[in-house]
């Protein structure tokens, strides 16, 4: 379980701040799908519900690894979103489903990965690299470019 503090989180951030780029260095695409396709499945079996890893190939890297969408079994609605970053195995959750959160939490925490919460994400960034600035960490680590 990763019950982090606001300083421990914001320390994470910045130590995983380690490049201009949209992908740390020596980034492996192929190692990180692989721990996402068993992350979505031990996600799938904690929800009862189905998961949908977004097609990556259908953009550029970016610092926005991928995303998994978590369907309700019962019609396929979605219930939340996954964020997965290419930096420091960095994860966010949009859900707007308690009850679902939950079940979430507990497949992440017992994963590789690391919670890292949308109010955290919502400071301004304030690492190292010019070409962040005016931006929030999750624009830095969970967006698109």
């Amino acid at each position: 379980m990763n019950s982090l503090t606001v300083a421990e989180l914001h320390a994470l951030l910045l130590h995983h701040d380690v490049s201009d780029q949209n992908v740390p260095p020596g980034f492996d695409p192929g190692d990180e799908r692989a721990r996402v396709i068993a992350f979505a499945a031990k996600l799938g079996e904690a929800t009862q519900d189905q998961t949908l890893i977004e097609d990556q190939g259908s953009r550029s890297l970016g610092p926005l690894f991928t995303r998994i969408a978590l369907l309700s079994r019962d019609s396929l609605d979605k219930i939340a979103t996954v964020h997965v970053s290419a930096f420091g195995r960095l994860v966010t959750v949009d859900s707007q489903s308690p009850e679902h959160l939950v079940h979430i939490m507990h497949a992440i925490w017992a994963s590789p990965f690391t919670f890292v919460p949308p109010v955290i994400l919502r400071q301004p960034y304030d690492g190292a690299h010019k070409a962040f600035q005016r931006m929030t960490w999750r624009q830095r680590y969970f967006e698109t470019r």
